[in-house]
C-alpha cells in the first residue's frame, strides 16, 4: 500500500461537490486512497509549504501535485491563520471568504487591495514557483518518492519575456531596458530547463487539467468553472495510469 499525498488548490481539493463532508468520497484524489491537503483558492505559496510541513512529518511514496496561477498570494494572518490571495475571493485557511454567506466582501479587501497593489510581481512569483518545483523535484529523487505533477487551469507560458519585463532592472535607456529582459529571460530559461518530463502528467511539462477537460468535452460542475464529475473521475483514471507505467 503506497502512501500517496495530493495537494493544489479547487481542482484536486474538489469541495464544490457537496455542501457536507460527502465531497470527499467524489474526489479524484479518494479514487487514489489518496492524503489529500489540498485547499480551492490557494497560492503555489501555500501549496510548496504546506508539503514540505507534511513531508517533514509523514512518509511519502508518491506525491502529485496540481500547481496554480501566478498570482495568487500567501500571507500571515495575526489570527494565526493563513490569507490565501486572488482578485475578489480571499479566503483563510478555514475558507472563510469563498462563501457567499459569509458576507466577507469588505473583509479581505484591504488586504487585496495591499497585495496586487503594492507586493504582486508576475516575474517574482513565476520564479518563486520554478523554483518551489525544482526543490521538490530533488527532493523526491534523493527520498525515492514519485513525483507528478500538472497545471490545474493555467497554460504554462511560452512567451517568458512578458514575465521578465516586470523583473528589477535598470530601465534608465532601451538598450538597459532591452539586456536587462534578455538577461531575466535566461534566469527563467535556465530553470524550466531542469526540468523533468517524467514528473509531470503524460510526461508533458506543464500539462494542464483544465486544458483536457476542454479537450474531452467533459462538462463543467454546475458552478461553471471547475470540471464536473465524469471529468474528475477520468482525471483520476489517467492519473492512476501514470503512476502505473512508471512502476
Amino acid at each position: 500500500m503506497f502512501n500517496i499525498l495530493v495537494n493544489g488548490d479547487s481542482f484536486s481539493h474538489e469541495r464544490h461537490f457537496a455542501v457536507d463532508e460527502s465531497y470527499v468520497e467524489k474526489t479524484w484524489a479518494h479514487s487514489l486512497g489518496a492524503k489529500n491537503i489540498a485547499l480551492g483558492g490557494c497560492s503555489n505559496d501555500r501549496i510548496f509549504h504546506t508539503t514540505i510541513e507534511y513531508l517533514n512529518n509523514n512518509p511519502v511514496d508518491i506525491l502529485i501535485i496540481g500547481w496554480t496561477s501566478f498570482s495568487r498570494g500567501w500571507i500571515t494572518l495575526s489570527n494565526g491563520l493563513n490569507l490565501n490571495i486572488l482578485a475578489g475571493s480571499s479566503a483563510d485557511d478555514l475558507l472563510y471568504g469563498h462563501l457567499e454567506k459569509d458576507k466577507k466582501k469588505d473583509t479581505w479587501k484591504e488586504y487585496e487591495d495591499f497585495y496586487y497593489k503594492k507586493c504582486f510581481n508576475e516575474f517574482l512569483n513565476f520564479k518563486k514557483f520554478l523554483n518551489f518545483y525544482l526543490h521538490l523535484q530533488d527532493y523526491c529523487e534523493l527520498k525515492k518518492i514519485r513525483f507528478l505533477n500538472f497545471l490545474s487551469f493555467i497554460t504554462f507560458p511560452k512567451d517568458l519575456k512578458h514575465f521578465a519585463e516586470f523583473a528589477y532592472m535598470d530601465k534608465s535607456s532601451e538598450i538597459l531596458k532591452k539586456v536587462g529582459i534578455e538577461h531575466n529571460v535566461k534566469i527563467l530559461k535556465d530553470l524550466i530547463f531542469k526540468f523533468k518530463k517524467e514528473c509531470w502528467v503524460n510526461k508533458e511539462i506543464g500539462f494542464c487539467y483544465f486544458n483536457l477537460v476542454k479537450e474531452k468535452k467533459f462538462a463543467l460542475w454546475e458552478d461553471k468553472l471547475h470540471p464536473g464529475l465524469e471529468a474528475s473521475q477520468y482525471w483520476g483514471k489517467l492519473i492512476k495510469e501514470n503512476l502505473e507505467n512508471e512502476r
